[in-house]
């Protein structure tokens, strides 16, 4: 085999890495949202042991993810730079969509899940509407050193 090949099966098991990872974490932040809900609505601790479970799932799977994203996109212009070249302008914006879409929403996700517990009072009616925001920043309307999304409601 020459080298050329072999980056080439690299390349291929990269890209099954890439495909089956964030597949799964593509759906796994509707399902946690659903948990942290059911926990938040029945107060019953069965949901929230569920949802700390598949918390390390989602951010495992991202994170295989993430590196295998980065590795792809070097691979891309080594192994086939000719093919980069002449696509680039069709396959550069596409890529970009997919970067962003995926990407930056399954972070902003990754960043209110994974925080630190909620700060809300127990019973506040805004609690769960509050920790999936945490990722966003306040309104330059709330005063300082207050956050928007931690108002009770």
């Amino acid at each position: 085999m020459s080298l050329l090949t072999l980056s080439r099966w690299q390349f291929a098991i990269t890209v099954i890495f890439h495909m089956t990872f964030p597949a799964i974490t593509v759906g796994t932040p509707l399902l946690l949202c659903v948990l942290y809900g059911m926990h938040w609505r029945t107060g019953k601790p069965v949901y929230l042991q569920m949802f700390r479970f598949w918390r390390r799932i989602f951010a495992f799977g991202f994170a295989i993810g993430v590196v295998a994203g980065i590795v792809i996109t070097f691979e891309f212009g080594l192994d086939w730079g000719v093919f980069a070249a002449k696509t680039g302008p069709i396959m550069g914006p596409i890529l970009g969509m997919e970067v962003v879409t995926a990407f930056f929403v399954e972070a902003g996700f990754i960043g209110s899940c994974t925080t630190a517990p909620c700060p809300c009072p127990t019973g506040s009616r805004g609690c769960f509407c509050s920790c999936t925001r945490r990722a966003l920043p306040a309104s330059p309307a709330s005063p300082p050193g207050t956050s928007s999304t931690m108002a009770p409601a």
